[in-house]
């Protein structure tokens, strides 16, 4: 869980960005 406080969405994001990378 990477930048979760600027938003859920973004951290959301971040996860499956970096997971599917």
């Amino acid at each position: 869980m990477h930048n979760c406080l600027i938003g859920y969405i973004w951290c959301k994001t971040q996860t499956i960005g970096f997971r599917w990378q």
